[in-house]
C-alpha cells in the first residue's frame, strides 16, 4: 500500500469518506500492511458503521488499483478511547510518525508521504502544505497548544512512553 498510485486511490478514498455516518477521519497513516486511524465519533454506532463504511471505500480503491476482487481487510480493527489531551497529543504523535516507528526512513524534518501528516497544521517545524484539499477533518476537540515534532520515532523509551503506557496491554 505504501506505492505513490496505491496511495492515490487510497487518499481519495479518504477524502470521499472522511465524514461519513457520523465519524470524522481526522488523521491517518499507511503502512505496507495495515492502516493506522485516528477518528472522532460520538458513539460506538457511529464508528461501528463510520469503520464499515470506510473499509469498504478503502477496500474497492485498492482492488480497483490491484485489478482484483474481494476481501482486503480483516473484519476487525483495534479501537481505544483517548481521554485528555496528553494522550490526544501522543496519539497524534503515534499515528503520524509511526513509519519511523517502523524503522522506515524519512528526511529529517518532513512528514510521511504516506499519511496525512502533511496537512497537520500543528508540527512544530515549518513545512510545506499540499495545494489541494486535506483527506481529513480538523478535530473538534484538538488543544490549540498542541505541537508534535517530526523527527520523533513513537514508542522509545527515550520518550518517555511506549505503547503500554500509552494504551494499556493489548488484548
Amino acid at each position: 500500500m505504501r506505492t505513490p498510485r496505491a496511495y492515490r486511490f487510497l487518499e481519495r478514498a479518504f477524502r470521499a469518506g472522511k465524514e461519513r455516518n457520523g465519524m470524522h477521519l481526522i488523521e491517518y497513516t499507511v503502512l505496507s500492511n495495515h492502516v493506522h486511524l485516528i477518528v472522532e465519533v460520538k458513539n460506538g454506532a457511529q464508528l461501528s458503521r463510520g469503520m464499515q463504511g470506510l473499509n469498504i471505500r478503502l477496500a474497492k480503491a485498492l482492488n480497483k488499483h490491484w485489478y482484483r476482487k474481494g476481501k482486503v481487510f480483516a473484519d476487525r480493527y483495534f479501537a481505544v478511547v483517548v481521554r485528555g489531551a496528553q494522550q490526544a497529543m501522543k496519539t497524534l504523535q503515534y499515528v503520524l510518525n509511526n513509519a519511523r516507528k517502523h524503522g522506515i526512513r524519512l528526511p529529517a524534518g518532513t512528514p510521511g508521504p504516506f499519511s496525512s501528516a502533511k496537512w497537520f497544521r500543528r508540527w512544530s517545524e515549518p513545512h510545506r502544505k499540499p495545494l489541494r484539499s486535506p483527506p481529513v477533518m480538523e478535530a473538534w476537540s484538538w488543544e490549540p497548544w498542541m505541537r508534535i515534532n517530526f523527527n520523533e520515532v513513537p514508542g522509545q523509551r527515550a520518550e518517555g512512553w511506549t505503547w503500554e503506557e500509552l494504551f494499556g496491554a493489548p488484548a
